[in-house]
């Protein structure tokens, strides 16, 4: 159980530096695209003189993945959820439990001492739902992509579901007793 759970926190962290890396990347180049874009789109017979809204969406979506910790602390807080995002100096601030003391006093307790336990991946695996709903977004946008935004929307949706994770096993619990 303990290799279980140091593989699930090894993978929590490599996503916590991968992530911000991902936002920063991906955001800059979009937010360049938008503005070369616009800078396009004057000129008649281009790409982008056809395609007049994409340099606007693009620097919509650049900027919010350039302030990804502040968007998922909004919608966080509209969620009522109490996680906060940030970027921090030092690479991650959260350290891995011990598989000590896994059985609760009835299932329930079980259920939650073990979500508790993985909790460290939980977290950045739902922000990494919540980044790549916000891909499927541009590419559903830009034309790439089948579908509407329903999809990326419910991704968004369980992205933040597993962000939340203990109080979402806590309200499934109290279903269930």
């Amino acid at each position: 159980m303990q290799g279980f759970l140091n593989l699930a926190d090894a993978i929590g962290n490599a996503i916590t530096i991968i992530l911000p890396a991902l936002c920063y990347i991906i955001g800059s180049s979009l937010f360049i695209l938008g503005g070369y874009g616009l800078w396009q789109s004057a000129k008649p017979g281009s790409y982008w003189a056809g395609h007049k809204y994409l340099p606007f969406f693009a620097l919509g979506i650049g900027s919010c993945f350039l302030s990804f910790d502040r968007i998922l602390d909004k919608l966080e807080a509209s969620f009522g959820g109490t996680v906060n995002f940030g970027i921090a100096s030092q690479i991650t601030s959260y350290t891995s439990s011990t598989a000590t003391g896994v059985l609760g006093a009835t299932p329930e307790a079980t259920v939650l001492n073990m979500v508790q336990m993985f909790i460290g991946f939980f977290i950045p695996f739902g922000a990494l739902m919540v980044f790549l709903a916000g891909n499927k977004v541009y590419a559903i946008g830009k034309g790439e992509r089948r579908g509407g935004y329903s999809g990326p929307f419910i991704q968004t949706i369980f992205g933040l579901g597993l962000i939340n994770i203990v109080t979402v096993t806590q309200w499934l619990m109290s279903n269930f007793s």
